[in-house]
């Protein structure tokens, strides 16, 4: 003999039938209520036989929050770690222009020199922002490794001075 499936489940009316239950409503009231969302008469045994049969109903509502909100989490820091991981690529590589442009015999323009530093510290401000809420405090290192020299800051603002002259 095949059970019928219950109409609270059928019609997705679990969480209803909880918060109902949950503010002090009778079996009867919670089976006219439910009656009038679906467009079906629920009766008070079938809201009955729901409750007997999902005793544990807030538990399962509750880990699938739990896991819809997990999934969602984890999507977001791996989004986040990614666009993370490029900033550094091309922080990495405005670096290494600066220092190419810095070393160069003759190089005036200090507008593209200024305008390359300025995009270093934005990445490494946005890379700061991103992953400082994910790490304990103090665990971020903004120089990913490099350093620019003395000569290599009093270079580029004689650069920029020059431009501005």
């Amino acid at each position: 003999m095949t059970m019928a499936i219950n109409k609270v489940v059928k019609f997705h009316l679990e969480e209803q039938a909880y918060t109902l239950r949950q503010s002090g409503k009778s079996f009867r009231d919670i089976a006219d209520i439910l009656s009038g969302t679906s467009g079906t008469r629920i009766t008070h045994q079938s809201v009955d036989r729901f409750f007997q049969e999902h005793t544990n109903l807030r538990d399962e509502i509750i880990q699938d929050i739990i896991e819809r909100n997990d999934t969602l989490i984890a999507t977001s820091i791996s989004q986040s770690l990614d666009i993370t991981a490029f900033r550094i690529r091309v922080t990495h590589s405005l670096v290494g222009l600066l220092d190419a442009k810095l070393k160069e015999e003759g190089y005036k323009d200090g507008k593209e020199i200024a305008a390359i530093a300025k995009e270093i510290r934005e990445g490494l401000n946005d890379m700061d922002q991103t992953i400082s809420p994910l790490l304990p405090s103090g665990a971020v290192d903004n120089n990913l490794g490099v350093t620019l020299t003395d000569d290599q800051l009093l270079a580029s603002l004689r650069l920029t001075e020059t431009d501005s002259a």
